[in-house]
């Protein structure tokens, strides 16, 4: 047996936290590197920009960022 879970396995586990469960998700993303990109496309389905602080740290982290640009395709709602 693998010293891991095929990803296929880690992708539904996280495919099944709620998106509005931002710190399950968040905590998915830190369980170990492979969890991370599908955690990713999770915290980046919904986005809530309720305040300018918020809409600056999009800004200056994720479209800034050549690594995290890509995880805004998987954007499916904004609430501002």
């Amino acid at each position: 047996m693998p010293p891991y879970l095929p990803g296929e396995i880690t992708d539904h586990i996280i495919g099944s936290v709620s998106v509005w469960e931002k710190s399950t998700l968040c905590n998915c993303s830190l369980v170990c590197h492979a969890w991370l990109p599908a955690s990713r496309h999770r915290l980046f389905a919904k986005l809530t920009i309720g305040h300018e602080v918020t809409y600056e740290l999009l800004v200056d982290r994720v479209l800034r960022s050549e690594e995290m640009r890509p995880y805004l395709a998987t954007t499916r709602e904004i609430t501002l």
